[in-house]
């Protein structure tokens, strides 16, 4: 089971790399995707299932925002700590343990 990407890291993964692309509307796409996954999970440990419903209130929190970054405006600066959560989740979720 070392091999296997927690579905947590795996999403958030995809949420950045729309992010990092500029592409709006693959970002909104993964957004509401990990809405769904957040609602639906099933985890195989209670730390993934915490950073899933992490995973599922960032998402919320970007959704929210998204009208403003559309428009050209300042993004707000909660969304710049989302992201940098996002990071976090990628980078220590690394692979599900044994």
């Amino acid at each position: 089971m070392r091999d296997q990407i927690l579905s947590s890291e795996r999403r958030a993964q995809s949420i950045l790399e729309a992010w990092q692309r500029l592409d709006l509307g693959s970002l909104e796409a993964e957004l509401t995707l990990a809405g769904y996954d957040c609602a639906e999970a099933d985890a195989a440990t209670s730390g993934e299932q915490e950073r899933m419903e992490l995973l599922g209130v960032i998402a919320l929190r970007v959704l929210q925002g998204l009208p403003n970054l559309r428009d050209a405006r300042d993004p707000d600066p909660s969304l710049e700590t989302c992201f940098r959560l996002l990071d976090h989740l990628v980078k220590t979720g690394s692979r599900a343990p044994d």
